[in-house]
């Protein structure tokens, strides 16, 4: 599957993704983190049933820690 991530386009391991196994593929850590999928944020607790659809376009933002 085909997706833009952050406006770069990627090809996903597998067509059938949840929003939390794109996290763990990309090595994003779940705290301060948000996600939006065709500028609808996606809630937390919905990021394990969420499923990516080809042609998504998938915002990730983490916050920065630190000073």
């Amino acid at each position: 599957m085909v997706i833009k991530l952050n406006n770069e386009v990627v090809n996903t391991p597998t067509d059938d993704m949840t929003v939390l196994d794109l996290l763990k593929w990309r090595n994003v850590h779940e705290t301060g983190t948000a996600i939006a999928i065709n500028s609808q944020i996606i809630s937390q607790s919905k990021w394990d049933t969420t499923k990516l659809q080809n042609d998504d376009d998938v915002l990730v933002i983490s916050a920065a820690f630190g000073g």
